[in-house]
């Protein structure tokens, strides 16, 4: 009898001791495509990738990522979310350069599936032009 609860408790705290486990993270693309207003930098390609992790929960963290060569040249993103689950939104909004500092920035939406649309808007010689990016589903725990 002794010898089988110290066998069981030594495989008991082996598996405590296994290792720590990630955190899971979840990603979505919002991807923007569109012409450029400042003309000699055309086309215009953007995606606005948002991530939600078990570390962090009822927060998603934005990224966006140039996906041209060309720049620098001004933008200003907008990310619209919606909580299918809780039914609140809300709006965030980011200026960086394309080609330059493209700063993340964190989205508290609380947990649930958030559907998340946005915006791009060029700035420099000749600003505007806004364009409407794809949607995307993400889970945030």
């Amino acid at each position: 009898m002794r010898l089988t609860v110290g066998l069981t408790t030594i495989i008991a705290l082996s598996l405590l001791g296994a290792g720590t486990a990630s955190a899971e993270v979840r990603e979505a693309r919002v991807q923007c495509l569109g012409s450029n207003a400042n003309f000699h930098l055309y086309p215009f390609y953007l995606s606005l990738v948002a991530t939600s992790s078990d570390d962090r929960p009822g927060t998603i963290s934005i990224q966006p990522r140039a996906e041209s060569m060309f720049g620098p040249f001004g933008y200003h993103a907008t990310i619209n979310w919606t909580n299918l689950d809780t039914g609140e939104s809300g709006v965030a909004a980011q200026d960086g350069t394309v080609g330059g500092n493209m700063p993340s920035f964190d989205v508290h939406t609380g947990w649930g599936t958030v559907r998340l649309t946005g915006s791009v808007g060029t700035a420099g010689l000749s600003a505007g032009n806004t364009m409407q990016c794809s949607g995307s589903d993400l889970f945030v725990p």
